[in-house]
């Protein structure tokens, strides 16, 4: 920082601040309070000892009326030095030794039984209550709810081709499948017209109805859903430990449809809501019975291996 003294009329401006943080290192003129200011707020040693010895700059006499300050030139900066050479082979980097991977850290051991007998929390013993259902599951389960037939073939997959020789079922399947987002009414008026239209034709008369072709769909694919019952708010299924509670825990809804609960007497439980599981090992298996279909599933596994060719 260099001080200088200045006429009294403009006694505000009256030193030479030189700090990098303001003006990028450039002398300015500032008052008295805002030079210690910035005396005390620089940023290095450095600038701190010049700001604490400032150069003397020549003192006007005192009858010398107050001029502006000269303008500063620019600060000048050196050229870059030229980049050598563009060279087609990348510098060798010599390391002194290779550094060795860290190993992973232990794993932690954890007793899930002492866990859950000193859980108090009840939302905590729900969670350990299915963290133990996980631990114990299997596709025997009656949560799973999979048929003898499902279990079946999906311990013993079908690994024949599936053909299907009845026009009319085939244009069944296909009209099913075309009307993936459609309702079932859709489906049921393309049905009626097929059958209209092409009355006397090949296979008019086997066409399917809409409960009867997902439920050949399923026999042929073995792909069943499977139905849980949910809060109708969307709160929580009702399974594991609320497998036998008859409203929702969180919002008190009841979990059953209670028009026609009420209408029998409470004997007739129809549930509310339910969500929809397709199993996976089902859709698998059935796409693995088609070659089309088993080959697109290579695909990944074949263009790996080309990729590492």
């Amino acid at each position: 920082m260099e001080a200088g003294p200045s006429n009294r009329q403009d006694d505000a401006l009256r030193y030479n601040c030189v700090c990098t943080k303001h003006n990028f290192g450039r002398p300015h003129l500032v008052s008295l309070a805002t030079w210690y200011r910035h005396l005390q707020g620089a940023s290095s040693d450095d600038e701190r000892h010049v700001g604490k010895n400032p150069p003397r700059s020549p003192t006007p006499p005192p009858d010398t009326p107050c001029t502006p300050a000269p303008p500063q030139s620019p600060p000048h900066f050196p050229a870059p030095p030229p980049s050598p050479p563009h060279s087609p082979h990348p510098p060798q980097v010599l390391l002194d030794s290779p550094t060795p991977p860290l190993p992973p850290p232990p794993r932690p051991e954890i007793d899930i039984e002492a866990l859950e007998l000193s859980a108090t929390f009840q939302p905590m013993l729900d969670t350990m209550s299915f963290i133990q259902a996980l631990r114990s599951a299997s596709t025997t389960d009656p949560v799973t709810k999979l048929s003898d037939d499902a279990l079946d073939r999906l311990r013993n997959p079908p690994n024949v081709p599936l053909l299907i020789d009845n026009p009319g079922v085939r244009h069944s399947i296909s009209t099913y499948l075309a009307l993936e987002h459609a309702s079932q009414a859709a489906y049921e008026g393309v049905c009626r017209s097929s059958k209209h239209n092409f009355m006397g034709a090949p296979g008019a008369e086997d066409v399917l109805s809409f409960h009867n072709v997902e439920k050949l769909i399923s026999i042929h694919t073995g792909v069943e859903p499977l139905l849980h019952n949910m809060c109708p708010n969307t709160c929580h299924a009702f399974t594991g430990p609320f497998s036998n509670l008859d409203e929702c825990y969180i919002c008190q809804t009841s979990r059953w449809n209670e028009q026609k609960l009420q209408g029998s007497n409470r004997r007739v439980k129809v549930p509310a809501q339910q969500f929809t599981t397709i199993p996976v090992g089902s859709q698998l298996q059935a796409r693995n019975r088609s070659p089309d279909s088993a080959r697109d599933m290579r695909y990944l596994w074949e263009r790996t291996q080309t990729s590492l060719g």
